[in-house]
């Protein structure tokens, strides 16, 4: 168990070079309580703070869970719903169709989160797997792909796929 305030350390170390924090994995409301503490003084230092659920929001709303309540006065933005595979769709932020975007305050725009993803990035032990590069006609995913070929070069046991989407 990590300690609430050792967290809060590190990220506050890292400020300048994030723009926020994103609570996922599991369920993170199932710790609302000390997410609150970390959102909060995220909120403080000009961080920005994103929270994914598989609750739905209106579910969230009927239940009355006052951790949950004091939570969300601290995030940004909420993306609620679990992930259906068989409602896969291609969007940055949003794994699925039936998941929904809720803004709690006015730091971020529809239009910050209705982003295509234009490639996706794998690593395992031995392997980088990128996918979507031939696709992207912008110099900023250019770039990025002649980032990754230098970067990895050098590194003899790593293979790396380009992969079309």
């Amino acid at each position: 168990m990590v300690d609430t305030e050792e967290i809060i350390k590190d990220i506050l170390s890292t400020k300048d070079k994030i723009e926020g924090v994103t609570f996922l994995g599991g369920e993170p409301l199932l710790q609302a309580k000390q997410l609150t503490k970390i959102a909060k003084k995220c909120q403080e230092n000009d961080l920005s703070v994103l929270c994914y659920t598989g609750f739905e929001y209106e579910d969230l709303k009927g239940m009355k869970n006052k951790n949950v309540e004091e939570l969300f006065k601290y995030v940004d933005v909420l993306i609620d719903g679990l992930y259906v595979e068989e409602l896969a769709i291609n969007r940055e932020f949003k794994g699925s169709s039936n998941q929904k975007i809720i803004y709690f305050t006015n730091r971020y725009k529809k239009k910050d989160f209705d982003v295509e993803n234009l490639y996706e990035i794998e690593i395992d032990e031995n392997n980088l797997h990128i996918k979507g590069f031939y696709k992207c006609k912008k110099k900023r995913e250019r770039y990025l792909y002649s980032v990754f070929r230098r970067s990895f070069r050098s590194w003899s046991d790593i293979n790396i796929f380009i992969l079309e989407r």
